[in-house]
C-alpha cells in the first residue's frame, strides 16, 4: 500500500524481500537493515548456522565482503550473505 504525506512525498509500505544467509531463504521486511537484523532475522527462522556473534559478508562480485554488525546495508531480492565464526557454545 502506498499514499502521499501531507509535504506530496509517496510513503510506501516496507516490502519483504528474500535474501540467503549460509544458503538458506531468510525473508527480511524493508529493503535495508544491519548486519545484526540480518543475523537475528536468520537465527529467529530457524537457521541453525548463524549465532548472535557470527561476523557477516556479503556476495560482491567474486569476492565477500565484510559488514560491520551496525552498518546499514541495503537489500536485494536473492542477495547472498555468509554468517561464519564465533560459534557458541550449546
Amino acid at each position: 500500500m502506498s499514499g502521499t504525506t501531507g509535504n506530496g512525498a509517496e510513503v510506501r509500505e516496507p516490502k519483504d524481500v528474500t535474501i540467503e544467509v549460509n544458503g538458506v531463504p531468510v525473508v527480511m521486511t524493508g529493503r535495508e537493515a544491519t548486519a545484526a537484523q540480518i543475523k537475528a532475522a536468520a537465527i529467529a527462522q530457524g537457521d541453525k548456522t548463524v549465532y548472535p556473534n557470527a561476523r557477516v559478508y556479503v556476495r560482491e562480485g567474486d569476492a565477500w565482503e565484510f559488514v560491520p554488525d551496525d552498518e546499514t546495508v541495503e537489500l536485494h531480492e536473492g542477495e547472498r550473505f555468509r554468517a561464519q565464526g564465533q560459534q557458541e557454545d550449546s
